[in-house]
């Protein structure tokens, strides 16, 4: 048969005995909120290597963002950068850097939609102008 246990409890201590487990506590619960704000960091040789491989990623995506225009390449991984802006900013999100790098991710996507968009209106005329030249027999007015 289980022993029945009570639901309260006395404990009985002094006074500075209990303002330092309340200093305690409250400067644990201080280094829990610092820790949990913190970004992802470095605990093992995995996540250093993880951590260089994202950095050196982030170099890359930064160069291609600034200097490849959407109007010039097609196919921007848009989806992907949605992704990467959105990783970004719930791994930084009090870090003002990493929240203009994903805004600049954010509006990048948006341009190359609009981009691709345009590219495909206008394949798509070029080629109504052409069934229309070829059906009347490529003759101009």
């Amino acid at each position: 048969m289980p022993i029945p246990v009570s639901n309260a409890a006395t404990v009985t201590m002094t006074i500075d005995d209990f303002r330092k487990a309340e200093a305690e506590l409250d400067s644990l619960r201080e280094q829990v909120k610092a820790l949990s704000m913190r970004p992802v960091t470095s605990n093992t040789v995995t996540d250093a290597r993880l951590t260089a491989a994202f950095s050196s990623a982030m170099e890359v995506v930064r160069f291609a963002v600034g200097n490849l225009n959407p109007e010039s390449y097609r196919g921007w991984p848009t989806e992907a950068l949605e992704q990467l802006a959105q990783a970004i900013d719930e791994l930084y999100p009090d870090d003002p850097n990493w929240q203009s790098t994903a805004i600049a991710f954010r509006e990048l996507a948006g341009d190359a939609i609009e981009a691709d968009t345009i590219r495909v209106r206008r394949e798509e005329a070029a080629e109504a102008v052409a069934t229309a030249i070829a059906q009347s027999g490529g003759e101009s007015s």
